[in-house]
């Protein structure tokens, strides 16, 4: 179907579908091609917004979630000057909407009809297939099959474009960041310094990594007088140690950790399953030990975050890639240093998500091509990589060698311009900051997506549509947090707090919702058949 059916069809049906909130080319691509890293490709400039096809530039209004930064003005007027001189007949503009209006304002600007040409999804929020089923994002397989993206199409494996495909539609370019962005694989991070002053050995077991978090613990508490304990790990399952395991690996659903998808399409509760009962025993087990805050749940995630960056944690699960945090922590803590392992460290990283992030082109564009078009440049050319996400060399950022790069700050201590990475860099184009050692770039900057030896989980693509069970939902997702988050810190003994957990899950329909996402998911299989 025709861009201008498909948004004259959905725009109809926002105003009674669209009810809930929605969230550079190097190595092997989906085509087992290579990318360019020169100029930017012929693809881009044979588009439909090419300056040989059109007069006055074709607007490409991107909208993110976020504030401006000081040089935005400066720095986009330079990006647009670079389109026109590669011929990319488009200009940039960013509409940077608060986070606590993001839900809302989208929506609005939807269901309205107000035109603009890409937009951000975070899909551990709302998933694209969701939002096309709501009728807001357009289907893109018209311009991928055109020819004139095989650039941009050849970025990403073929593994990282089904997670933003959904009933045989493209609805999203994907925003591959990071080797590690929203997963955390199992890694274990902790203060290598005070390790390594106390001769400590990374563990390989829960055991050794108890006795190792508490003498990491004793010495912190010596040196800050502060109590120090374990952060993270609670909200989603306890992959660290999940991967330790002689079973197959298994995804649990992102939304509300309830489901568990085994790799041979088995649907199951995952609560009430052996392994959540190891995991909150686990948990149960550091708490008796002083190793989790006994506040912790009413502290949030930024006090945890505030910890890590100031050193004040023993071990950390899933709290974050180590770049995340590392140039803040020696900041605040000079000679501070972070160290990461996992246990079975030979086992094959298990990947149920790329990137939670990816960029979609709204119903309501008239102009698709020009969000397409500029995806192409962006992701394949360093120099215009550079240019949009770190702005003006000398003026907002320092290059440092061909990889690394130094914010410029304005007299608010704030950068001048980057724009934010998870959102829409290119891992292969990316730069790092250059404190960060290199042996965590390295972390971060390998394909995952490419790691043959990686097990792809048989969910990736996969995206459960609430609605037929939109009131069990609503009441789980309401109810979920608060009984089983006390189990999974180890406040409340599994023993004692499971049961009454449970009852009330399923007095709010876990049966329900578990049976519909296996109808789901099961129809989804034989349609990959």
């Amino acid at each position: 179907m025709k861009p201008g059916n498909w948004k004259r069809v959905l725009v109809s049906l926002l105003s009674v579908a669209l009810l809930a909130s929605f969230c550079a080319c190097g190595g092997e691509g989906q085509n087992g091609g290579s990318s360019t890293q020169g100029t930017a490709g012929s693809s881009a400039n044979e588009s439909s917004v090419s300056q040989e096809e059109a007069g006055a530039p074709v607007p490409m209004r991107y909208v993110a979630p976020g504030s401006e930064f000081a040089m935005q003005d400066e720095v986009l007027a330079k990006v647009n000057e670079k389109l026109q001189a590669d011929g990319v007949n488009i200009e940039v503009e960013i509409q940077r909407i608060p986070w606590d209006a993001w839900d809302q304002k989208t929506q609005l600007m939807i269901s309205s009809g107000e035109e603009f040409e890409l937009l951000h999804v975070m899909q551990d929020k709302k998933q694209v297939g969701i939002m096309y089923s709501q009728g807001a994002l357009m289907p893109l397989n018209e311009y991928f099959d055109s020819g004139k993206y095989d650039d941009l199409k050849n970025c990403f494996s073929e593994n990282v474009w089904k997670e933003v495909t959904a009933q045989g539609n493209v609805l999203a370019v994907p925003a591959m960041s990071t080797a590690n962005q929203a997963k955390s694989y199992g890694d274990i991070t902790y203060r290598k310094d005070i390790a390594d002053k106390l001769g400590l050995e990374e563990p390989t077991n829960v055991d050794e990594l108890i006795e190792f978090a508490k003498a990491i613990k004793a010495e912190l508490e010596q040196e800050t007088g502060k109590p120090i304990y374990a952060w993270g790990g609670t909200g989603r399952p306890a992959e660290w140690y999940l991967r330790s395991l002689d079973e197959d690996y298994f995804y649990v659903d992102t939304a509300l950790s309830l489901v568990k998808v085994e790799q041979d399409g088995t649907v199951s509760s995952y609560i009430e399953s052996e392994e959540f009962k190891e995991a909150c025993q686990i948990y149960e087990r550091f708490y008796n030990e002083g190793l989790i805050n006994p506040d912790i749940l009413s502290l949030g995630h930024e006090y945890g975050s505030n910890e890590i960056q100031y050193g004040r944690w023993a071990v950390g699960f899933d709290t974050g890639t180590p770049l995340e945090n590392l140039q803040t922590l020696q900041t605040n803590v000079p000679g501070a240093d972070i160290g990461v392992f996992q246990f079975a460290p030979d086992k094959g990283d298990f990947i149920y998500f790329y990137t939670y992030n990816c960029n979609a082109v709204p119903v309501t564009s008239k102009n698709p091509e020009a969000a397409l078009g500029f995806l192409q440049w962006l992701y394949t050319d360093k120099e215009n990589h550079d240019l949009f996400m770190y702005g003006i060399e000398g003026e907002t950022y320092k290059a440092v060698g061909d990889d690394k790069k130094e914010k410029i700050l304005g007299e608010d201590g704030q950068p001048l311009w980057q724009y934010d990475e998870w959102q829409i860099a290119y891992q292969p184009l990316r730069r790092w900051e250059s404190a960060i050692p290199d042996e965590l770039v390295a972390l971060d900057a390998r394909r995952r997506d490419l790691d043959e030896e990686a097990v792809v989980s048989v969910a990736t693509g996969f995206a459960f549509d609430s609605t037929p069970v939109a009131d069990a939902a609503a009441n789980l997702s309401a109810e979920a947090e608060s009984v089983l988050a006390p189990l999974k810190c180890g406040l409340v003994p599994y023993d004692e707090g499971f049961e009454s957990a449970l009852a009330t899950l399923k007095a709010a329909g876990l049966d329900e919702y578990i049976a519909e996402y296996d109808r789901q998911f099961q129809e989804y299989l034989n349609s990959q058949e």
